[in-house]
């Protein structure tokens, strides 16, 4: 069924089987990477102080916007 959905890449037409599919994939990401709740280890509090204690601030996000047009050759 999976590889059938991977192979059509749309959405079905039935609710549930998209439910159910994303309900995998997320159980998959957490089971694959953790939570960081039930064993948390130096990733998880590394990736909270990332996103709350070091954010990433809108300088740096146009700096890495136009390092990548200069890269690529837009104006």
């Amino acid at each position: 069924m999976i590889k059938a959905r991977v192979d059509c890449c749309q959405e079905s037409a039935d609710p549930f089987v998209d439910m159910v599919v994303n309900l995998a994939r997320v159980s998959h990401c957490t089971y694959q990477y953790g939570d960081g709740y039930g064993a948390p280890d130096i990733r998880a509090k590394d990736r909270i102080l990332s996103v709350i204690i070091q954010p990433i601030t809108i300088e740096k996000c146009i700096n890495i916007l136009d390092k990548k047009h200069d890269l690529i050759g837009f104006p």
